[in-house]
């Protein structure tokens, strides 16, 4: 027992990793390409924008990875409010969107314009919808397409929302889908 809940730290630990080096990747490749002048005048605002969102997001996941740190003490709660859903999840959408043009590929979102108001994490649910989208493009090759779609059986009462992510890329094997 003692060996399985060393093991579930360490999955913790590496996922958290993984949050952070995604951004940072995405930092350090914008932030050289602007330094050796190789961005076009009209391009660097977006370079400049795209820095400073993965930031923010590399921010949230060192607050995730003090949250994990707490998570076995008395004091961690999730920290669930009254949220938009269908923006939480256009927010995750447009926060991927340059990596999923950057590697290739295509992102098709089919979520409902009106407002659909769900209590829940924000931040938790964010990571959970941006990590999901991040491993469709990292584990598949260029030209991969990607769906992202949210669908509620009862708009009236926010019940059994469900939200998706797809890929036409490669099958995850049998041994690593446990």
């Amino acid at each position: 027992e003692h060996r399985k809940e060393e093991e579930r730290r360490y999955l913790m630990i590496s996922n958290i990793v993984h949050d952070l080096k995604t951004p940072m990747t995405t930092v350090y490749g914008y932030a050289k390409a602007l330094n050796d002048g190789i961005v076009p005048e009209d391009k660097k605002q977006e370079y400049l924008e795209a820095i400073m969102a993965k930031t923010t997001r590399t921010n949230e996941v060192v607050a995730l990875l003090l949250d994990y740190v707490k998570l076995d003490s008395e004091g961690f709660v999730i920290k669930k409010s009254k949220i938009d859903i269908c923006e939480l999840v256009r927010s995750c959408c447009a926060f991927c969107y340059t990596d999923v043009e950057s590697s290739g590929d295509e992102i098709e979102i089919d979520i409902p314009e009106k407002p659909l108001y769900i209590a829940a994490d924000s931040v938790q649910l964010s990571r959970v919808i941006t990590n999901l989208i991040t491993n469709a493009i990292r584990h598949n090759p260029s030209g991969t397409k990607i769906g992202v779609m949210l669908k509620c059986e009862n708009f009236a009462t926010a019940e059994d929302v469900r939200v998706f992510v797809a890929d036409t890329g490669d099958e995850i094997p049998e041994e690593l889908t446990d």
